[in-house]
């Protein structure tokens, strides 16, 4: 072995406290950068798979291609997987919801089965054309029965309606009829779920078989699209195939989590605030790694004078570095990754249940090794080594033999004396102000721990910042309604009974039930905000002048009763009144598709605060007088008069062009306060009454809903159900609206955001806490010669207390006076991302800066008390004796 692996070796060996802080910040540093990225890699794997089992594996379908169309397009080489699919037809079903009649039968490939959301809950797959497999709401939702192996005759034919031809995604309508129908005969070979291809509101129940050679040639088909490259073809291939039959969807969750989403604004948000997050690992890893190695740097320039004066050459000198920095690696990254691999395999395996739970299918998350990730990390962590140990290599090529031995080069004197404030002095006495002598005279010493704690700091606030950012977009872009369940019924008094019983029923957490009618609010600029015209979908009428409609919620006495007191409204006034003004839901957002192909989130008010009155205008649909007859040709149209200062109700009728106007009727109503939380029950723009006030003639057209939120979604909508079956209400005359389940994936989003924000939060803090407690611990522990002889000429360990207190003070303060302001630097940085990415302002939460102050002081503390302690036990004699540590 070369004499030099020897002398490193025996080095390390004698200096195990240092060499332990080497090895543990390499340690830490590797597994932080493997467990960070080993994370989002899981978690964004999970999501993808997730999204796959709900909506399907493809990035854009087209319906309505001709076969010539459809060939061309899945040979195209910028396909790398396709599915195909066709309506046969529509076939009459007797069920107990009336508004889905049929069932639709689609031929499918066994490509669509594999690629498409099809799980079965019965039975098996179809293997032919005669064998059929139906969708299990079925029986769940319609009531009817179907055996594995039953056979059925159905006769197959296209919708008509008024002369049109009315496709799946076409809710049913009254008078429509079934026209050139076929016998076709299934054997029904199984269920499956509720596929999320079938639309909420079609009129069919979407039933599958196999398309084969049996079947009759269609006119046209649907094609389910996988491309190779999405970042890079997607748009180019939109635009190639824009007059191929009609678009049908774009799977946008998948492919934002690929990095290829249509909306640049998303993707500028996934690269910078990827970059952001490698950044923050990349410093916390650099500076763990070159605090571990800095901290001796004097230690280690002596070594090298004295190497120097013995003969040894620059060349063999910067070769014992290297060997120092390939043992220390060999030793901490293999164990780095080792322990961020574990880390996160305990971590995901203790939330596995509760990611199971956020989402409909049937996945569980599973740790995805990302081999580059490890590479990266393995490779950003012996650079930083190698860099961090080259330091103090280059510091000794600088300096003479003699002068490294003495380590004057670390000191440096001034002429002036050192002072400290009254109020110091007081508290410190003589003992700080030789601490502050010390600082002086060994800034060198102190700068590595100052800025190893800083960029601790700055890491702990931006990471608390980039959490709570990501949280707050993504809160905002995705909209997730109040209820979980949505009830409606014919029954009044049944309704009733209900309300009753959800209130008393353990899983349910809440109720509202709500009646509803729509005012015409007529446009007034004295109260109305502007940009309520501008992003909103309201009637803009001529010049912009008109009307927007307001939905009018007439809640239960006890909901309405919860509303006015959350919002700490007179009671008085909005309870013990037969004429309660309105309460208006002043909050709305919509999607707005800007230029660029940006889609974000507009939030936006529907009045000016003050407003206390606003002017409906009573719509009339016919002008007076109009025979029964004639009534299905008359059109009507609102619009301001700019002459009268009026609205106007304008009649045309469409066959004899015959126009009539009269002035439309205007009353006033009251506005008694303006919200902007959201009430169960209600939604937004809302103008909330209750139920009390709710005109006789709305009772008998309506029953209203009841809003529910569950404590256990399951166990809430299985105990509903089967309320519902035994008070015969359910199927026919009931509907329950699942809200949870349509948006499961939106709430899937926001539920492991919120799980990555904080554990990335606490994950970032730990190491901050790490980071400053073995930076300061390990400074304090290579002082032991120093303290030792201030012990032996007399310093007391009260007086030692004191000069370490100050010490600490010095610390605290100096790495708050960088951190802070780097760490808001981060911030800004971070908003800057995301405002270019055309979203509006996102507020970062002020109190991450008093909990980085707190932290600091809490941690240099412990980390001196920790010192103090180890330094009690030790010998003077030996101390003073020993060289190394």
């Amino acid at each position: 072995m070369n004499i030099f692996w020897k002398l490193t070796g025996r080095t390390m060996k004698a200096n195990r406290v240092r060499t332990t802080a080497s090895i543990v910040g390499v340690i830490l540093s590797s597994a932080m950068f493997v467990a960070v990225t080993t994370m989002c890699v899981s978690t964004l794997s999970y999501l993808k798979e997730s999204y796959i089992w709900s909506y399907g594996n493809y990035h854009v379908s087209r319906s309505g291609l001709t076969q010539e169309e459809y060939e061309e397009m899945t040979r195209d080489r910028r396909v790398s997987e396709f599915a195909s699919s066709r309506t046969l037809g529509f076939a009459e079903i007797e069920n107990e919801n009336d508004d889905k009649p049929y069932l639709e039968i689609d031929a499918v490939d066994n490509a669509f089965l594999e690629s498409m959301p099809v799980h079965l809950t019965r039975g098996r797959l179809p293997e032919n054309s005669q064998e059929l497999l139906l969708p299990d709401h079925l029986t769940t939702r319609g009531g009817v029965t179907v055996e594995i192996g039953q056979t059925m005759d159905l006769q197959v034919g296209q919708r008509i309606s008024g002369g049109q031809v009315l496709y799946g995604e076409n809710p049913y309508e009254e008078g429509e009829l079934l026209k050139d129908t076929e016998a076709y005969r299934f054997t029904v070979v199984g269920t499956y779920e509720w596929p999320s291809f079938e639309e909420f509101d079609s009129a069919g129940y979407i039933s599958l078989t196999m398309e084969d050679s049996d079947l009759p040639a269609g006119d046209s088909r649907n094609a389910w699209i996988l491309l190779k490259n999405p970042r890079k073809d997607l748009g180019s291939f939109l635009a190639d195939y824009e007059e191929f039959g009609v678009i049908s969807s774009i799977n946008n969750s998948l492919l934002a989590i690929e990095g290829a989403s249509q909306y640049t604004n998303y993707n500028m948000i996934l690269y910078g605030m990827g970059g952001i997050l490698i950044l923050l690992i990349m410093l916390g890893s650099v500076s763990m790694i070159y605090s571990a190695f800095s901290i001796s740097v004097s230690d280690r320039t002596r070594q090298f004078g004295l190497l120097s004066s013995a003969g040894a050459s620059r060349k063999q000198l910067r070769k014992c570095v290297r060997q120092e920095a390939l043992l220390v690696s060999a030793a901490g990254i293999p164990a780095g990754i080792v322990c961020g691999l574990a880390g996160i395999w305990i971590t995901l395996q203790a939330v596995q249940e509760q990611f199971r739970s956020l989402t409909a299918s049937q996945l569980s998350i599973q740790m995805k090794v990302e081999p580059l990730a490890i590479g990266i990390a393995a490779a950003v962590a012996f650079l930083t080594v190698w860099i961090s140990a080259w330091v103090p290599s280059k510091r000794a090529m600088r300096v003479t033999a003699i002068e490294a031995i003495r380590q004057n080069q670390d000191i440096r004197t001034q002429g002036r004396p050192v002072h400290i404030s009254g109020v110091m002095l007081r508290l410190f006495g003589l003992e700080g102000l030789l601490a502050k002598k010390y600082f002086r005279r060994s800034k060198k010493k102190y700068r590595a721990t100052i800025i190893s704690m800083a960029l601790s700091v700055m890491i702990f606030i931006a990471s608390a910042a980039y959490g709570t950012a990501l949280s707050s977009v993504f809160e905002r872009e995705i909209y997730v309604h109040e209820a979980d369940l949505v009830y409606s019924y014919g029954s009044e008094a049944k309704m009733e009974q209900l309300n009753a019983w959800l209130r008393q029923e353990p899983q349910v957490e809440k109720t509202a039930w709500s009646r509803w009618d729509n005012f015409f609010i007529g446009k007034d600029e004295n109260y109305v905000e502007e940009q309520y015209y501008l992003d909103n979908g309201m009637e803009v009428l001529d010049d912009g002048d008109g009307c927007w409609v307001a939905g009018v919620c007439y809640m239960d006495e006890e909901t309405y009763r919860e509303v006015v007191r959350e919002n700490r409204l007179d009671e008085s006034v909005f309870l013990d009144t037969d004429n309660p003004p309105a309460i208006l839901v002043n909050y709305g957002r919509t999607l707005n598709y800007g230029e660029g192909n940006s889609r974000s989130m507009v939030e936006y008010k529907y009045v000016r605060e003050g407003t206390d009155h606003l002017t409906v205008v009573e719509r009339k649909n016919l002008p007076d007088g109009i025979p029964e007859a004639e009534q299905d040709e008359w059109i009507s149209y609102m619009l301001w008069e700019e002459t009268t200062g009026r609205w106007m109700m304008n009649y045309e009728n469409i066959n004899s062009g015959e126009q009539r106007q009269e002035p439309a009727a205007t009353h006033e109503i009251a506005v008694g306060a303006l919200i902007d939380d959201l009430p169960l029950g209600a939604d937004s723009g809302a103008l909330i009454y209750p139920m009390s006030a709710c005109p006789e003639s709305l009772k008998e057209e309506t029953t209203g809903n009841i809003s529910i939120t569950v404590k256990d979604y399951q166990e809430a909508l299985r105990s509903l159900d089967q309320y519902l079956e035994e008070h015969n209400m359910g199927k026919g005359d009931g509907y329950i609206s699942d809200l949870y389940k349509q948006e499961q994936d939106s709430r899937n989003i926001v539920a492991m955001l919120e799980v990555f924000s904080i554990g990335f939060t606490v994950l970032m803090t730990l190491i901050t806490a790490v980071n400053v407690f073995h930076t300061i611990s390990t400074s304090l522990t290579l002082r032991r010669r120093d303290f030792a002889m201030l012990r032996s000429v007399g310093m007391t360990p009260r007086e030692m207390n004191r000069m370490l207190n100050y010490e600490c003070l010095i610390y605290g303060v100096k790495c708050l006076i960088y951190g802070v302001p780097l760490g808001v630097l981060m911030a800004c940085l971070i908003q800057m991302v995301l405002m270019q990415a055309d979203l509006q302002t996102v507020t970062i939460a002020w109190q991450i800066y008093p909990a980085a102050v707190f932290l600091v002081w809490i941690l240099v503390w412990l980390s001196t008390c920790y010192a103090r302690a180890r330094l009690r036990r030790h010998s003077l004699i030996e101390d003073l004796k020993n060289d190394n540590i």
